[in-house]
């Protein structure tokens, strides 16, 4: 599973009336003037013209609220954390009840790997406005973290952001991010049918991203809903013909399932897209032999072991198919190093062989 996203820090859309040329042009109205422009440019994508832009309006006015937070935001933008950081501690400073300041310090130190004071910062930010379900959301992302760091996993603390993440969702259930990050604690902490449920809601807001599906369909198998499962990788494939993953589950399903033209075909399509993968012939060989193509069979379990000696079941398809092909020499040689590789199946081809063929060399 990815790592957690922190929400983004808000954006002051506020834009303030600008003077007219037969009014008196103040310092502040020209400092305000400024600010003005600098987010019409970060809007706009001139990160560098906007942060010119607040710089001018601190030079005019050093304590104007406006301009610090929106150079925050600039600055941030650019990834220049520490310098964001000082400027919506100055922001704080200059207003201390300002919620949203609050909660994009919190953004900062989070990025910044400061976690313990993210948190302080995001509960100011929800005692000053209960209702910012982005601060709620965030917060449960710092406390899965140490002061070092690092996160915790399992355990207290990441109980502790499940709460605060249901708490965010509670308040905007239609923020994706918010379900996706819900959706990963509950899956670290084995809970997969909660974790489904917010998978489902996050593709529900986002139906178009087919990592979702792909996800849905990893939960579903695990839980033996087959069925649901297919539908998800199909859902996944259909909005990314690229997705090897999807494509190769969905293989390994048919071949559950026993359709093993189904299976077959989404495993040719699987090796178009990564041709090295052992494990693709591996699952091939064995759907060729189910369907009684022992020559195929063997030809893709043969490509397995070449790609990967190490990978004990494709010895074990190969040894199968040459069994049924009645190479029996080539079976005992296949089945002793699936053997040897620790493939629990090895044993039950080694007691079919022994009743039809000595083995070389015994």
């Amino acid at each position: 599973m990815k790592s957690r996203i922190f929400l983004p820090a808000f954006i002051l859309i506020l834009l303030l009336s600008t003077p007219s040329l037969s009014q008196a042009q103040g310092k502040r109205e020209r400092a305000e003037s400024h600010v003005n422009l600098g987010i019409s440019l970060f809007k706009n994508g001139e990160i560098d013209e906007a942060i010119a832009e607040y710089q001018k309006a601190i030079e005019l006015k050093p304590n104007l609220v406006s301009a610090h937070f929106n150079l925050g935001i600039a600055y941030g933008e650019k990834g220049m954390l520490d310098e964001a950081i000082a400027e919506y501690e100055k922001t704080i400073e200059l207003k201390s009840d300002f919620a949203q300041a609050h909660y994009n310090l919190g953004v900062a130190y989070g990025e910044r790997g400061r976690h313990e004071e993210a948190k302080r910062d995001f509960n100011r930010a929800i005692e000053l406005d209960p209702n910012l379900a982005e601060a709620y959301a965030n917060l449960g992302v710092s406390s899965e973290y140490n002061q070092e760091g690092v996160r915790h996993g399992k355990g207290i603390n990441q109980q502790e952001a499940i709460e605060k993440y249901q708490k965010a969702v509670e308040l905007k259930p239609d923020l994706l991010k918010i379900h996706l990050n819900l959706a990963k604690a509950y899956f670290e902490q084995g809970k997969i049918d909660e974790s489904i449920v917010e998978y489902q809601k996050a593709a529900e807001l986002n139906p178009n991203d087919p990592d979702l599906h792909y996800r849905l369909g990893v939960l579903y198998q695990q839980k033996g809903r087959d069925e649901e499962a297919i539908r998800e990788y199909q859902k996944a494939i259909k909005l990314n013909p690229g997705d090897f993953e999807s494509r190769y589950n969905l293989g390994m399903l048919y071949n559950k399932k026993e359709k093993y033209d189904q299976a077959i075909a989404e495993f040719n399509k699987a090796i178009f897209l990564k041709p090295q993968s052992a494990n693709i012939y591996s699952a091939l060989s064995f759907a060729y032999r189910k369907k009684g193509n022992i020559d195929e069979a063997i030809k893709t379990g043969k490509r397995a072991t070449e790609l990967d000696p190490n990978l004990a079941t494709a010895h074990t398809n190969l040894a199968t198919a040459s069994y049924l092909k009645k190479d029996y020499p080539s079976a005992w040689k296949s089945i002793r190093t699936a053997e040897k590789l620790g493939d629990p199946q090895s044993s039950l081809l080694i007691d079919q062989l022994k009743k039809v063929s000595k083995e070389p060399g015994k």
